[in-house]
């Protein structure tokens, strides 16, 4: 999913929000059920940040956009597609995804234990398009009342991890 880099860009950061607790319920979003039913009807669009040396800004930023289907058991499938601009030429790919909601006292997420590269740009060579596993937490959006922000951490085959935010955008 999220890019991998090699050579040019390294993964540095960890972001804090969502690392693995064990006392997760996966499949369950608890008495958050109907808002989380709600949310992941919606389309979710964000970005993916990478912290690297390889860029003035310290931070990679891909451009995310996220479709759910979730099951009556709180399960999903989906798909999701990233994109960046490199010299002035656009690079995407989709992946299929799959995972569960989990809710842990008053936090409600999803998990996303790995995704599936579909189809995709051929990136630069410093570049390659990396399966990842994910974990979100659920949250209010304050500057839009009725909607919400999914945001958390990404891991990636090859070790890195980096922070991932989506908002709802219908």
């Amino acid at each position: 999913m999220l890019l991998s880099r090699r050579c040019a860009i390294t993964h540095l950061g960890v972001a804090p929000l969502v690392l693995g607790a064990v006392s997760a319920r996966a499949g369950d979003a608890g008495p958050f059920a109907g808002l989380v039913r709600q949310a992941l009807s919606r389309r979710w669009e964000g970005i993916s940040e990478i912290p690297t040396d390889a860029v003035s800004s310290g931070k990679w930023v891909s451009k995310l956009a996220v479709e759910f289907k979730l099951d009556q058991a709180f399960d999903f499938t989906g798909y999701w597609r990233e994109s960046f601009n490199l010299d002035e030429r656009r690079y995407s790919a989709l992946f299929a995804m799959s995972g569960s909601c989990w809710n842990e006292g008053e936090d409600v997420g999803i998990s996303i234990p790995a995704t599936r590269l579909l189809v995709a740009d051929t990136p630069p060579a410093v570049i390659t398009w990396d399966s990842s596993s994910v974990r979100l937490s659920f949250a209010s959006d304050a500057n839009r009342p009725g909607h919400f922000i999914l945001e958390g951490t990404a891991r990636g085959g090859n070790g890195g991890v980096w922070k991932v935010t989506l908002i709802d955008v219908d």
